[in-house]
């Protein structure tokens, strides 16, 4: 198994300590994915290494560690909106955090939408989770006709310009209120967003890409009186999150055989860089921590948006070297897969997955692919 298929816990021997990735640089990371521009090959200096067989303490995060508390919404995307063009309208509606307590604790969502004269209004619904729009606009706006069509994007709550994620230690109050920020509420505050936008009783085309593909079948679930028609991307919802994950599985290794096929020595490349990183090697960063040869799988993120396969090419020839390694998790396992960590997580598991935990959801996927006679360990 090298870029598809699932990994195991061990027991940590060895710890390599990872230099924590500021939100900004995980989302500029993720937006040059996203955008097929470089990431060059870089080092990273090594930290100290641990020996440890405990679990690591998760830090104490507090608000002012990712979010300036000194600034408002506004201040933080004041350069985000002045880069919008003319024809663009913005603004925030407020909503609650729990939209069952509609009196309780309140938070604000950004949105920001060209409306034509004519034509049926689109909402646009991106991937994540929590990930914020402006990546996808970007892209969306360049394409030939973009002007042509009546465009609303939403921040989903806790990403962008729209009020964060809670934070703080994360025990079980602090996930209990980072799963008030799932589809189910993204869903109710699009259409807050509609009834401020369009007016009561209006309607829409909802689109949505990836994560946001979860959340177009959330909305025709609890609001299909709101929604003209539903396009999903690149997402489906199954009874069945087991059978779910296996094609899943399936869908990884079609696009690792073609990364393979388009270049052929990178096999060999990361199966040499596997084969140097023993099963009790962990690599931590902010109290999160990995362990094992797995870690190269997050390779799998890169191989999502094709135009970064130069990137992944690039990397996979230099991971002979310990700092190059380094980097490599940390830009891509800890900057861009882990990005947000705790609330992707919660959220995966919530909306993603069916509330099954990840690792077991994907031995009983695998299993199921063995019983079909796909053997996981053999693919590329």
């Amino acid at each position: 198994m090298a870029l598809a298929g699932c990994g195991a816990g061990v027991r940590a021997i060895q710890v390599r300590q990872i230099t924590p990735v500021p939100r900004l640089e995980a989302q500029a990371l993720i937006e040059s994915l996203r955008e097929g521009r470089e990431i060059p090959v870089t080092s990273e200096p090594r930290l100290p290494e641990a020996t440890s067989k405990t679990p690591p303490q998760l830090p104490d995060l507090t608000p002012s560690e990712t979010h300036p508390i000194e600034l408002t919404l506004r201040e933080q995307c004041a350069e985000f909106t002045s880069k919008l063009p003319p024809s663009f309208k913005f603004g925030w509606v407020r909503v609650p955090e729990d939209w069952s307590r509609p009196q309780g604790s309140q938070i604000e969502v950004f949105y920001y939408a060209r409306l034509g004269p004519q034509g049926r209004p689109t909402v646009f619904l991106n991937g994540g989770p929590s990930s914020d729009s402006h990546s996808s606009y970007a892209v969306l706006e360049r394409q030939a006709r973009a002007a042509e069509l009546s465009m609303i994007y939403i921040d989903q709550r806790g990403t962008g310009c729209s009020s964060p994620f809670p934070t703080g230690r994360p025990d079980a109050s602090l996930i209990q209120r980072l799963s008030l920020y799932g589809t189910r509420s993204i869903v109710k505050d699009a259409e807050a967003v509609r009834t401020a936008l369009l007016g009561a009783g209006s309607q829409w085309r909802v689109f949505g890409q990836s994560y946001g593909g979860f959340a177009v079948h959330r909305y025709l679930e609890t609001e299909p009186d709101s929604v003209l028609a539903a396009f999903a991307h690149g997402a489906s919802l199954m009874r069945d999150p087991v059978e779910w994950a296996a094609l899943r599985l399936l869908a990884q290794k079609r696009v690792a055989t073609e990364y393979f096929r388009t270049y052929p020595g990178d096999s060999a490349q990361l199966g040499a860089a596997r084969a140097r990183i023993a099963p009790g090697t962990c690599f931590e960063s902010g109290g999160i921590r990995i362990c094992g040869p797995q870690v190269l799988d997050v390779a799998t993120s890169l191989l999502a948006f094709q135009s970064s396969w130069p990137t992944l090419h690039r990397w996979l020839a230099q991971l002979s070297r310990p700092d190059v390694l380094d980097s490599f998790v940390r830009k891509f396992y800890f900057g861009v897969f882990m990005n947000e960590g705790l609330a992707s997580t919660v959220l995966s598991l919530m909306d993603m997955t069916g509330g099954i935990a990840d690792r077991d959801l994907c031995a009983r996927a695998e299993k199921k692919l063995l019983e079909r006679g796909e053997d996981t360990a053999a693919w590329p």
